[in-house]
């Protein structure tokens, strides 16, 4: 049997779950280093297709969306390469933490324009 680790947040309630929007940043701050990792993978030729993540349906559900058009995930995407573009990993755990916090904010915002 094959067991999987995931660095959960830290406050997890004592029902062992996180609060949902700690549950989102989590998850945008994966989604955040793995783009940022395939990215920099295809500047330098290589094909990532098969090794991005891809949690937009999973985070635009937990965010509230109740409609998911393609204009919505050309927002999320948009928004996506704009903030993985912020990230530096000289300094990236307190940068990727306010980075992600930002994404969500963002997020949280859009769901009403959308």
């Amino acid at each position: 049997m094959i067991e999987l680790q995931m660095d959960l947040p830290k406050n997890l309630g004592q029902d062992g779950k996180a609060p949902r929007n700690d549950l989102v940043i989590h998850l945008i701050k994966a989604e955040l280093k793995n783009r940022k990792f395939t990215r920099t993978l295809e500047e330098v030729g290589f094909d990532t297709t098969f090794y991005s993540l891809d949690f937009s349906s999973l985070i635009l559900d937990l965010v509230g969306f109740q409609t998911r058009s393609d204009d919505t995930f050309e927002t999320y995407h948009q928004l996506l390469e704009t903030f993985v573009q912020s990230i530096d990993f000289k300094n990236e755990r307190d940068n990727l933490n306010a980075i992600a916090e930002e994404f969500y904010q963002r997020l949280v915002k859009e769901k009403d324009n959308i």
